[in-house]
């Protein structure tokens, strides 16, 4: 029933299909192979949830080093390390991260080759969940 609510958000939302892809992925092995403590609460500070974004795709690329995922596609491999990389580096100020957001999808938009679009999507993806997890933050501190 997860997957099914989560085909129907990935499929009413604007996800991209890699995106989509993935966090299809993530709840398969979450739910029948081991738990990778991928879920953070809404409550969390945003510090903590990024944290806890980083340390699953951290988890999952271990496990997949050690062999219990079977394998890992070269692609799925680079999305993880993009989404352990992007949120270290990326700026916690909404108006730098929409700036940094802008940015990405203008060379999304100019990029010739798949991988350089595949990367960006990634990238992008990611910064949105940063955007909403600053904006969430800095909402919180106004009331």
């Amino acid at each position: 029933m997860c997957v099914y609510a989560c085909a129907y958000v990935c499929k009413s939302s604007s996800y991209s299909p890699l995106s989509a892809g993935l966090l299809l992925t993530i709840l398969t092995f979450a739910i029948l192979v081991v738990p990778i403590g991928l879920v953070y609460s809404i409550h969390d500070p945003t510090e903590v949830a990024i944290s806890k974004m980083i340390d699953a795709s951290q988890r999952m690329i271990t496990m997949n080093s050690q062999g219990e995922l079977g394998g890992m596609s070269p692609p799925l491999k680079r999305h993880l390390a993009l989404q352990i990389k992007t949120p270290e580096t990326a700026p916690r100020d909404a108006e730098k991260l929409e700036r940094l957001l802008k940015a990405k999808r203008r060379q999304k938009e100019e990029a010739m080759y798949i991988e350089d679009t595949q990367r960006l999507v990634a990238e992008i993806e990611m910064l949105k969940v940063l955007l909403y997890l600053v904006r969430r933050t800095s909402s919180r501190n106004r009331s």
